[in-house]
């Protein structure tokens, strides 16, 4: 059995009624890292993390980013909240690696933690993303609730469904940091394997579950194995 989540029934059947998997050969990645945001610490993995990811994936695929913000070149900060907002437009794939910040007074106003400033939810939600396919929140704590209003889901991953992507990968408490790198890079692994002509939804949930399957089997604490979650399509 693979756990996969839907934050409403009608959620899951907006996802399903507009998932239209992308094409193998005309695939494009947003694959970005904060490691110096303007608030927050220091993120030691990020850049090992887009290391492992960029080694996974085809070259072809990735959308170039500014050098100065490119983690992979000279990005020592990472990627602004500008050229995420850009990009997104013709991105199939988000990979984020950065810290996520959930205001559960006002869930519009979470979001992601870039080098210039707070990435919010309300600014993504009213970009049209026709392309939008996964979504990789490789930061802490993008799925956890919030515990004194538990009917109601109002964190990062959830979110990001209804900004239009039909697949998100989060977390629900904090994540250690060499195992981000680790989980990201089995889970390309997984969806880009084969030779079909289209990625296949179904691949991400069970791409998650052989990477989480996997730390179980290193023998790992459950806090290092379960905090990874999948939600939508």
């Amino acid at each position: 059995m693979v756990s996969s989540y839907t934050p409403t029934l009608s959620a899951l059947k907006q996802v399903q009624s507009t998932l239209q998997p992308p094409a193998r050969g005309n695939i494009k990645m947003l694959l970005a890292a904060v490691p110096r945001p303007y608030e927050g610490s220091y993120l030691k993995g990020a850049v090992k993390e887009l290391k492992e990811v960029s080694s996974t994936v085809s070259p072809g695929i990735r959308i170039s980013l500014p050098v100065e913000e490119d983690s992979l070149l000279d990005g020592e900060a990472g990627v602004s909240a500008a050229t995420v907002l850009k990009h997104l437009l013709t991105a199939d794939i988000l990979h984020l690696a950065c810290h996520g910040k959930q205001d559960n007074s006002s869930p519009l106003d979470s979001g992601f933690i870039m080098r210039d400033r707070k990435l919010t939810i309300s600014e993504l939600m009213t970009l049209n993303l026709p392309r939008a396919f996964l979504a990789f929140l490789s930061a802490c704590e993008t799925a956890k609730g919030d515990e004194k209003q538990s009917d109601e889901v109002i964190h990062l991953a959830a979110s990001m469904l209804f900004t239009g992507f039909k697949s998100v990968v989060g977390t629900m408490w904090f994540m250690t940091d060499q195992d981000g790198p680790y989980v990201s890079r089995r889970v390309y692994e997984h969806i880009f394997s084969g030779n079909a002509e289209f990625l296949d939804a179904n691949a991400v949930p069970y791409a998650l579950d052989v990477a989480v399957q996997e730390l179980r089997e290193k023998g790992l604490s459950p806090e290092r194995w379960a905090v990874f979650v999948h939600y939508g399509a």
